[in-house]
C-alpha cells in the first residue's frame, strides 16, 4: 500500500505540526495525507492501549485515532468519498461509534450513510 512509509510519516507530522488534527470536545484525531507514496485510499481506526496527551490549546488526550491515507492522484469521485467520511466526523453519532463502538457498530454506520451517500449522488446524475 506503501512505497516510501517514512516520507508518508514525515508528511503526517508536517501536517500534525500546521494544525490540530484533534476533534474538538473528543479524544479522538484525524490524520490524513495524500501522496505519491500510497498507493490505494485507505481508512484506519486505531485505538491506543494508554491515552496520549496532546500538545493542543486547551491541552487534551488523544485516545483513538483516524488515519486516511489517499494517493496524491485520486479520482474525483473518490476523493469526494473521502470527503463525505471526513464530514461525517461532524456527526455526534459518529463521534459516538468511534469513541465507544465495536468494529461492527462503527462498519454499519459507515454503511448506511456512505450508501445514502452514494443513493443522492446516483439520483442527482
Amino acid at each position: 500500500m506503501l512505497t516510501d512509509a517514512s516520507r508518508v510519516t514525515e508528511q503526517l507530522l508536517q501536517r500534525e505540526q500546521s494544525g490540530d488534527q484533534m476533534l474538538p470536545g473528543t479524544a479522538l484525531a484525524l490524520f490524513h495525507t495524500r501522496s505519491p507514496d500510497v498507493k490505494r485510499p485507505s481508512l484506519s481506526l486505531y485505538r491506543l492501549t494508554r491515552p496520549l496527551a496532546m500538545g493542543t490549546a486547551p491541552p487534551s488526550s488523544l485516545s483513538r485515532f483516524l488515519l486516511m491515507l489517499a494517493p496524491r492522484n485520486l479520482a474525483k469521485e473518490s476523493l469526494e468519498v473521502l470527503s463525505e467520511i471526513s464530514a461525517m466526523l461532524l456527526d455526534e453519532e459518529m463521534i459516538e461509534s468511534l469513541e465507544d463502538g465495536d468494529e461492527v457498530s462503527i462498519r454499519n454506520y459507515l454503511t448506511a450513510n456512505l450508501r445514502a451517500f452514494f443513493h443522492t449522488k446516483t439520483e442527482s446524475e
